[in-house]
């Protein structure tokens, strides 16, 4: 019987993954005049910023000043991440979810203050009894201990538990701690090729959660 639900947040409940992607394409765009490919860009999701710059050094033809190449996509990001909104059918979920006595927890490799800015924003802060961070726990997906850590929390078995998460290293993650996983890519992670059987949705608006219970 499922007693709790687990989100991740990044990517899952609001996309600043694909946001990430365009903050990239804009200024490798502006400044070198080449054009990223996103399925190429998703490669690299959840890993560092690394691969992202050596996809570009490898368009261009010729390495990069990469601090200021990172200033522009961050001030970029920065800039566009104030007006963005949660996932398509996120609401819907936690709604469903707290009506019917679930147990809600968050589990990600962001920060604390960084998570909470937006679960605030967004009124969504009261619906999670348990938010398990990458400063909280001390390590990132797709290390499952996050995931281990919110069960803990939350007081139930991975067999009670469902996850809903976005990358490739989250559903690692997720599955490495044992829960039934289903993945909701987004824009940029739909491109990423998941193990095959892995059970996904095009978006929590398309399929009710009721369904997975």
């Amino acid at each position: 019987m499922i007693k709790a639900v687990i989100f991740d947040f990044d990517g899952l409940m609001i996309d600043t993954e694909s946001l990430w992607f365009d903050a990239y394409y804009s200024v490798a765009k502006e400044e070198f005049g080449i054009e990223i490919k996103i399925e190429e860009f998703a490669l690299a999701v959840g890993i560092s910023e690394v691969p992202y710059l050596e996809l570009i050094e490898k368009q261009v033809g010729h390495p990069i000043d990469r601090p200021s190449f990172l200033e522009k996509t961050t001030r970029f990001f920065k800039e566009n991440v104030q007006s963005i909104q949660p996932r398509e059918g996120v609401e819907d979920y936690l709604q469903y979810a707290k009506t019917n006595n679930l147990s809600i927890g968050l589990a990600t490799s962001s920060t604390l203050d960084w998570v909470e800015k937006f679960l605030k924003q967004f009124n969504f802060y009261d619906y999670f009894s348990v938010i398990k961070t990458y400063d909280i726990v001390g390590t990132k997906k797709p290390n499952p201990k996050v995931y281990l850590e919110a069960l803990k929390g939350l007081g139930v078995q991975a067999s009670e538990a469902i996850a809903f998460e976005d990358s490739l290293n989250g559903y690692k993650a997720a599955t490495g701690a044992g829960i039934h996983t289903i993945v909701v890519p987004n824009r940029l992670t739909q491109y990423i090729n998941f193990p095959q059987g892995t059970p996904s949705i095009s978006s929590m608006a398309s399929v009710e959660l009721k369904k997975f219970l």
